[in-house]
């Protein structure tokens, strides 16, 4: 990144306190960039929200190969925050629903990729019975 978007990150990352370049850090900013993306997106800004989605999964990508083996609830939230991005601002289901499967599977306990799972879930199943007759 250079020029106006890298001293927007610099200035929007500057509150986080984890150690620059880890599993936290890379976490933190991706969840900051998520606001900043669902704002765009609530502005009428679809462009650029996606753009900013964009970049947010780029970051969470890393948060798995920096994370260290006992930083398993963060990968597990980096999939769920992955998760939320394709789902409600790029609008690919099936990666939400892989990447909300990978939540739960990493965190059983987190109930927030569980139901976001179910919803995708319930919500495939009756886009595909839409139309066929329940009695067959």
């Amino acid at each position: 990144k250079s020029g106006k978007g890298a001293q927007a990150e610099q200035a929007l990352f500057g509150s986080i306190r984890a150690k620059p370049g880890s599993a936290a850090w890379n976490l933190e900013s991706a969840r900051l960039l998520v606001r900043v993306a669902v704002r765009f997106g609530s502005g009428g800004d679809a462009a650029r929200s996606m753009q900013v989605a964009q970049r947010a999964l780029a970051i969470l990508g890393a948060v798995e190969q920096q994370a260290k083996s006992d930083e398993v609830e963060i990968v597990a939230s980096s999939k769920d925050l992955a998760g939320f991005v394709y789902e409600r601002i790029i609008g690919d289901i099936a990666s939400a629903k892989d990447s909300y499967a990978a939540a739960a599977a990493l965190a059983p306990a987190s109930e927030s990729s569980r139901m976001a799972l179910l919803r995708i879930t319930k919500a495939d199943t009756a886009v595909k019975n839409k139309g066929r007759d329940p009695k067959k």
